[in-house]
C-alpha cells in the first residue's frame, strides 16, 4: 500500500492526524507518510485541513467533518475574520499573500484571522499553491462551504447530540476526553 493511501486510511479509521510531532496524536510522519501525500489528499478534497487541535496543523476525515458540522453553531467571528471570510467568499480560492494584501491587515492580526477562521472550520485548504521546498508549500485558501461544494461529504441524519457521541468515539481512539471537550467548545 502506498504512502498516500496508508494516509487517508489512517484519517478514515481515527479522524484526525497532525500535520507534525504532537504528544497526544499521531503526526503524518509517525505512520510513514509525508507532508506530499497530505498535500495530494487536500488536492484531491479527501482530506480537510484545520486547526481545530491546539490551533495545530491537523487534517481531518471527511467523516469527522460531516459530524462536526452537526453540531457546529456560527460563532461570532471577529472584525479581521469577516473581513478575511468575505474575501473569499466573494473570490475564492486566495493564497494567504493575496488574502492579506487585499485585506491590508498587519502580518500578527491576519494570521490570528486566520487562525481563527481555520480552527472553527470556517475555512480550509482548497488546494497547493506554491511550493516552497519538498516539505512545504503554501496553500490556496476557501471557504468550508465552498470546499463542500467540491467534494462528497458523509452527511448523516444524527441528530447533534448523536453526532457529539460519535465525535468522542471516534476521537478518543487517538486523544484523551479532554482534547475532544476542548475541540467541541471551540465549535459549539
Amino acid at each position: 500500500m502506498d504512502s498516500k493511501t496508508v494516509l487517508l486510511n489512517y484519517i478514515n479509521d481515527f479522524g484526525i492526524i497532525a500535520c507534525n510531532k504532537d504528544d497526544i496524536i499521531q503526526s503524518i510522519n509517525d505512520i510513514g507518510s509525508s507532508w506530499q501525500d497530505a498535500v495530494l489528499l487536500i488536492n484531491e478534497k479527501e482530506i480537510f485541513y484545520s486547526k481545530i487541535y491546539k490551533k495545530k496543523t491537523v487534517y481531518i476525515s471527511k467523516y469527522l467533518y460531516s459530524l462536526l458540522k452537526k453540531t457546529w453553531t456560527q460563532k461570532k467571528k471577529s472584525e479581521n475574520a469577516r473581513l478575511i471570510y468575505k474575501i473569499l467568499e466573494n473570490n475564492p480560492p486566495q493564497s494567504t499573500e493575496m488574502l492579506r494584501l487585499v485585506s491590508g491587515l498587519k502580518k500578527e492580526d491576519f494570521n490570528k484571522a486566520q487562525i481563527e477562521l481555520l480552527e472553527k472550520l470556517y475555512i480550509t485548504a482548497a488546494s497547493s499553491y506554491r511550493s516552497i521546498n519538498e516539505n512545504w508549500s503554501s496553500f490556496l485558501y476557501t471557504t468550508s462551504i465552498k470546499w463542500e461544494q467540491c467534494t462528497k461529504i458523509y452527511y448523516t441524519n444524527y441528530t447533534k447530540e448523536k453526532a457529539q457521541k460519535e465525535i468522542f468515539i471516534l476521537l478518543e481512539k487517538t486523544m484523551r476526553k479532554t482534547d475532544v471537550e476542548k475541540i467541541l467548545r471551540n465549535i459549539l
